[in-house]
């Protein structure tokens, strides 16, 4: 997912300044001819130029300590993404099991009243049926047929926002296979909280 793959890529370089930032800048060093005149002369010297910026006591202990939390901060929203990224996934993947599930059993349903309507038909010509049954068998039909293509539509859309995420071209085919649901909720609500991306981002954020 490029979105996944973008606040990954943030995340990781505000890790690499965070430690970056505890070092001292890098020092200047410089070489150059003098244009100086010196005793009406000019010319012929050159001049060697080293310095080093030494920070404030306290002040690079800071400096890391912002970025440090600046890179937490970005690391919160990385996992935050992923989650929401994962939910919408699941969703998706759902609904598009559940319709997959509806088309198949709207076929069967179409096939048991395609045989209802072949004996309702034979039963009328011969006399021992009557012309509402049939009217009512092939109305059942054709409502089958529209919620068959309602239900295609709607298997279409959701296979393409499935692609639409892992950035894939709309119209790849993609396995519906069975869905397994584990969900075990937590022990402890306070310990569950505190592990919280968004919590942890927010944190971070005011520390920064």
């Amino acid at each position: 997912n490029p979105d996944l793959q973008a606040v990954r890529k943030r995340a990781s370089a505000e890790d690499y300044r965070a430690k970056a930032s505890g070092y001292w800048d890098d020092p200047f060093i410089g070489v150059g001819p003098d244009e100086v005149p010196e005793n009406d002369r000019s010319g012929g010297m050159m001049r060697y130029q080293i310095s080093q910026t030494i920070p404030f006591p306290g002040r690079l202990s800071a400096r890391k300590e912002t970025a440090s939390a600046i890179a937490r901060e970005a690391e919160a929203g990385s996992n935050s993404t992923e989650r929401e990224l994962s939910i919408v996934a699941a969703q998706v993947y759902a609904r598009a099991f559940y319709t997959q599930r509806a088309i198949a059993a709207n076929r069967e349903q179409q096939k048991l009243l395609g045989d209802l309507l072949e004996s309702t038909r034979a039963r009328y010509k011969s006399g021992t049926g009557n012309h509402h049954e049939l009217i009512l068998a092939r109305i059942e039909i054709s409502t089958l047929d529209a919620e068959f293509l309602r239900l295609s539509r709607e298997l279409k859309v959701m296979k393409a926002k499935m692609n639409e995420l892992k950035s894939a071209p709309l119209d790849s085919p993609i396995s519906l296979e069975k869905i397994s649901i584990d969900l075990e909720p937590p022990k402890n609500l306070d310990d569950a909280l505190k592990n919280q991306p968004e919590l942890t981002g927010a944190d971070a954020s005011v520390r920064a």
